[in-house]
């Protein structure tokens, strides 16, 4: 754990600053993860928790679960930063604002975002696992930040989908895979001000998509956090909203990093 804690405080020394060959140093940086990964021995891989080892606790499976949260979590950090310092936008015109953010999306190397959509879901898997079995504290931050990444990740990979018209049938199951990391989210807030906080900051922006046809969110209810948020379905119809789209991704975006008042 301190290794990989090491190795993400040098990546982000190391994010691409210039645009000309930027994807390709920004890959090689998410790559050094993967070296981590590989050295593993085996008993400490995912993988050995699906053979039979009764020696294996509770205790050291949660263990084994939230280190490997940590390391996808800490791509999916570095890779939302990477968008964001991608996407600098030196415009106001809506118009040419729209077509600079599709034509920066282009430039995305399709297998990394793929890749890291499989890492959101992924660790959305873990927490229900680990929820499911009582075994996640509410006041666990590495889950909480965990599950707010995961959730920012998948949000900001269907708006920059749809904005591309790419949306497929695939997004309905991402947004099943929302709706569970805010059941978890949302278990947290009830004891954890900062998963409060963060669950606050993700339900304005699935009302936003609901108001704009890619999703229909939310059993309104109480507003009270006993109320879980819930995700209903996707509309199968084209967004023509594009300037409220942009401001949906702007603002995630912005939640890449949340600021110190969310913790404290």
């Amino acid at each position: 754990m301190t290794k990989l804690a090491l190795l993400g405080s040098k990546a982000r020394d190391e994010l691409p600053l210039d645009k000309q060959g930027y994807w390709i140093l920004a890959e090689k940086v998410l790559k050094n993860f993967d070296s981590w990964h590989k050295e593993l021995p085996f008993k400490l891989q995912l993988a050995a928790l699906n053979v039979e080892q009764p020696q294996i606790g509770l205790l050291q499976e949660k263990s084994l679960y939230i280190m490997h949260m940590l390391h996808m979590d800490m791509r999916i950090q570095l890779y939302c930063q990477i968008l964001k310092d991608f996407y600098r936008v030196d415009t106001e015109r809506t118009e040419t604002k729209s077509r600079y953010l599709k034509s920066l999306l282009r430039k995305v190397p399709e297998h990394l975002s793929d890749n890291h959509t499989q890492f959101a879901i992924q660790i959305i898997r873990v927490t229900s696992i680990l929820y499911e079995r009582s075994a996640i504290a509410t006041r666990c931050w590495l889950v909480i930040r965990a599950v707010f990444d995961a959730c920012l990740l998948l949000l900001l990979s269907s708006c920059m989908r749809y904005i591309e018209y790419k949306e497929s049938s695939r997004d309905i199951v991402v947004f099943t895979h929302i709706n569970r990391a805010l059941i978890v989210l949302d278990f947290c807030s009830h004891s954890d001000i900062a998963a409060s906080r963060l669950r606050d900051m993700l339900e304005p922006v699935i009302k936003a998509l609901s108001r704009i046809g890619l999703a229909n969110a939310l059993d309104q209810g109480h507003t009270t956090h006993a109320d879980r948020m819930e995700i209903r379905h996707i509309i199968d119809q084209k967004p023509e909203q594009d300037l409220d789209l942009i401001c949906i991704i702007e603002k995630l975006f912005s939640y890449a990093s949340p600021s110190k008042n969310i913790w404290i």
